[in-house]
């Protein structure tokens, strides 16, 4: 018989602790965004991949493939490919057949989860109309696809797909089965900006997916900021007066109070810690507090992998250095507030969004690469960073030339993650939202998990 896909269980009263459980999710978002970019070396495939340099060429063709999706979306046209990520291996991708052979996994369904991730994804007019002149048609073809994804992995979910998938210690067999039950949503999530409609055409274009998986958000700028309103820099716009209400209200979210949205669950074997980037971090804050108390007070027994997730990234390639809400300047102070708690507490990966790129930096710890661009064994011993930013708003192209060299991967093109784990084994996928195929992809080894002999 078949077994459930896990539970969700929050701690949004005491950090560490289950307080509950949610089934589907009533419709959700979750978007983030910032004008930005990049140019990089062009693969035949048409996604724009940025690794040591920049080409001449980059610019154009993210253009050029805006125009063409405003032409025609593919929302609600595009059909399940077959199972896995489409295209081509990514060269760095690590299989873990050698750190795992010859170990008995007698494992729960629930200790093999499968995630959906974004951010600032916006949304779409189904007519190609530009609602407020601000262009999101690739949001219909990533929600298209994510919702490709979670109806082509309910047909393997029966008893015998399940129990394989459990029994396997490979990375790639896992993604092969690709079958999500939870989405993450990392800010920015349907730039309504103080119009309504906005909001209920999004959830229009979300509902397929939020009406069967949970949908789990973290504020963005594009929620949040507003003059006089409360948040870390008391001039930006960037809400259109909402001030967070609009999003607080729609999503229902397990916060820990009006205008704190922060909180954390667990997922199988991980936990997603959401943090607001828009709201003060220091020493003395609120959220501060509650973040130290929530990521010691992990069992690392039971969820062996913590991912924390802001909108805004802590490590970017980006010439914005504008105060006061200029990617660099706000970096460097989510560095200074949080870092040192991220090291201490082990955390595994850092998600953000706010810059429309993807972006992967080497396992870091302030500044510097710790083990190399890709660790042998990929138990890192300090935390990756990842930016998801490419959803659906307006590619930024605002990269530095050379590229930090901390940056280990970059795309200039729209997509979204596929995520599994195991208690042993985390791999990421980035997709294409275009025509399906890998952007990147890497695994991680875990912390607890037996070494290899």
């Amino acid at each position: 018989m078949a077994r459930p896909p896990p539970r969700l269980a929050t701690t949004n009263t005491e950090p560490g602790t289950a307080t509950g459980s949610f089934g589907s999710s009533d419709r959700s978002s979750g978007r983030g965004g910032t004008e930005h970019g990049n140019r990089s070396n062009e693969q035949s495939d048409g996604v724009s991949i940025v690794e040591d340099g920049i080409s001449n060429t980059g610019r154009a063709r993210v253009l050029a493939a805006s125009k063409q999706r405003e032409a025609s979306s593919m929302h609600g046209r595009i059909e399940a490919e077959d199972a896995g990520a489409g295209g081509a291996e990514a060269g760095n991708v690590v299989t873990v057949d050698d750190q795992m052979e010859g170990k008995k996994h007698d494992r729960e369904a629930s200790d093999v989860v499968h995630v959906l991730l974004t951010a600032d994804m916006g949304q779409g007019e189904e007519d190609g109309s530009n609602a407020l002149l601000q262009p999101q048609h690739p949001a219909l073809n990533t929600t298209g696809r994510m919702t490709a994804d979670m109806l082509r992995g309910q047909k393997h979910w029966d008893a015998s797909s399940v129990d394989s998938v459990c029994s396997k210690t490979n990375a790639d067999s896992l993604m092969k089965h690709f079958a999500p039950t939870l989405g993450i949503h990392i800010g920015d999530i349907s730039y309504a900006q103080g119009y309504a409609s906005q909001w209920d055409n999004f959830y229009t274009q979300l509902e397929p997916l939020a009406s069967h998986i949970p949908w789990m958000m973290a504020s963005g700028n594009h929620e949040r900021d507003f003059p006089g309103s409360g948040d870390r820099f008391g001039v930006v716009q960037d809400s259109g007066g909402e001030c967070g209400v609009p999003h607080e209200k729609r999503a229902i979210m397990p916060i820990q109070g009006l205008d704190q949205p922060w909180y954390s669950f667990n997922w199988g074997p991980i936990h997603f810690t959401m943090f607001s980037t828009e709201h003060a971090t220091g020493h003395s804050s609120p959220q501060y507090k509650w973040l130290e108390a929530d990521l010691k007070g992990v069992d690392r027994r039971i969820t062996p992998w913590v991912i924390l997730n802001g909108h805004r990234p802590m490590y970017v390639s980006s010439t914005n250095k504008i105060e006061p809400d200029g990617e660099q300047p706000v970096a460097e102070a989510l560095r200074n507030d949080l870092e040192q708690l991220i090291l201490d507490t082990q955390v595994d990966l850092v998600l953000a969004g706010h810059h429309h790129t993807y972006q992967r930096t080497c396992p870091l710890a302030w500044g510097r690469c710790q083990e190399g661009p890709m660790p042998a064994d990929q138990q890192q011993r300090a935390p990756i960073y990842v930016i998801i930013g490419h959803g659906g708003k307006e590619i930024s192209l605002n990269l530095q030339i050379p590229p930090p060299p901390t940056l280990v991967k970059s795309a200039i093109y729209w997509g979204y993650a596929r995520m599994v784990a195991t208690p042993d084994v985390l791999r990421m996928d980035i997709i294409s939202d275009l025509d399906g195929s890998l952007q990147d992809s890497f695994t991680l080894k875990s912390r607890l998990a037996p070494s290899s002999t």
